[in-house]
């Protein structure tokens, strides 16, 4: 009897030996292994270093204890960021990446809580998702290095307030920072010729937005969905605006329209309540009705090559002195400029149709060469001075009389 239990005592200890050693094993391989050919990674507390030459396995089984990463440094050397390697890595915050990496795969750091991250200066492509839903990037300060922002890369960071595109950046992908929704301030730079539908949708507090010239098309955000906009720059890659498309946006304070845009739409800017200085190019032929209905414009130059002003074009503009009005100019519609602040204006002899375009109050003279702005605002403060001179000479002879 006491043989058999002796027995059992035995087996009972060398089993927990069995159990003890194996949980030790298993402990050590959470903490180090190869995820790459050539890459290792090592987990000590809550940094996590890769480290070694080239790129990271993809669907590494070896990626799922990462979990508890708060920190990841990529060391130099790494080439390449697996598919997934880190996503869903509750606890990670903090990304350094070396100037040797040249990739990051599809939803790398998808659904992570960072905070920061350094892109060091040689990432070419950011892929599909790679950063999606990290609610808390506040900066994005992306390499000059970098070529191609994948669909989806940065969707949902909704904590992104500032982001800087690098100098050689091509391609930015479809939603790529869509709802992200404290981003204030987009510049996309000359060298970006593809913007992915929906790239820039859902982002309510954008304050500043400049297109560079490479940008052809605008399909890439809603201005219903961009109320706080204050500043407006469309690149020359633009040949076209649709009409009312910028409409009602009442805090909208500037524009800049590039060489491409030859026609500017029927109420295109109508209702910018806020707007107050428009630059169009020499390009533009025609001017839509309504095109700037109830703007603030202080001030506007035409261009050299207008030949169309369309119906209550400028009307409402109350802030709106003077006008200079080109050679080219053939028609400008009824009421046009109604209700302006306009008391002289000269229309080129080539003009063939303005009659109902200004104001009974309002002195027109034909010219055959249009003045610049300067002297034009100058003659009008002459007209003005005159009229308010004869009208005080009219009531003294009145007294006299």
């Amino acid at each position: 009897m006491y043989g058999r239990l002796a027995a059992m005592v035995a087996c009972a200890v060398s089993l927990f030996l069995v159990l003890t050693l194996c949980g030790s094993d298993e402990s050590s391989a959470e903490s180090s292994g190869q995820c790459g050919e050539d890459v290792t990674w090592t987990l000590d507390g809550g940094n996590l270093t890769i480290s070694g030459n080239g790129p990271m396995y993809d669907y590494y089984p070896g990626y799922s204890h990462y979990g508890s990463a708060t920190r990841v440094i990529v060391e130099e050397g790494v080439t390449t960021i697996a598919e997934s390697a880190f996503e869903y890595c509750d606890h990670l915050s903090y990304v350094t990446l070396p100037d040797s990496l040249r990739s990051i795969g599809d939803y790398a750091f998808r659904d992570c809580p960072l905070f920061d991250i350094d892109f060091g200066k040689g990432v070419e492509t950011i892929g599909a998702g790679a950063f999606e839903a990290c609610d808390y990037l506040g900066i994005l300060n992306l390499p000059d290095s970098l070529r191609s922002i994948g669909d989806n890369a940065f969707m949902g960071c909704k904590m992104v307030s500032e982001l800087h595109l690098g100098n050689s950046l091509q391609s930015i992908g479809v939603t790529a920072f869509a709802d992200d929704t404290n981003l204030e301030s987009l510049i996309v730079p000359d060298s970006v010729t593809y913007i992915g539908e929906a790239a820039f949708t859902h982002v309510p507090n954008l304050k500043i937005l400049r297109i560079g010239n490479g940008v052809t098309d605008l399909c890439f955000f809603e201005p219903g969905d961009m109320q706080r906009l204050e500043e407006l720059s469309i690149g020359d890659g633009i040949t076209s605006l649709f009409e009312g498309y910028f409409s009602g946006m009442t805090r909208l304070m500037t524009v800049s329209l590039g060489s491409g845009i030859t026609e500017i739409p029927n109420k295109a800017f109508s209702g910018c309540t806020g707007l107050k200085s428009v630059t169009i190019s020499d390009k533009v032929v025609a001017i839509g009705d309504e095109a700037f209905l109830n703007c603030s414009i202080n001030t506007i130059n035409l261009g050299s090559s207008l030949v169309t002003i369309g119906n209550s074009a400028f009307y409402k503009c109350n802030d709106l002195e003077s006008v200079v009005l080109p050679s080219t100019i053939r028609t400008i519609g009824d009421q046009a400029f109604y209700n302006t602040d306009i008391v002289f204006v000269m229309i080129p002899e080539g003009c063939e149709s303005y009659l109902g375009a200004f104001e009974s109050n309002v002195t027109v003279i034909t010219v055959r060469e249009p003045l610049d702005n300067n002297l034009a605002q100058q003659i009008a403060i002459a007209v003005i001075a005159l009229g308010t001179l004869l009208g005080i000479c009219n009531l003294l002879i009145g007294r006299r009389r």
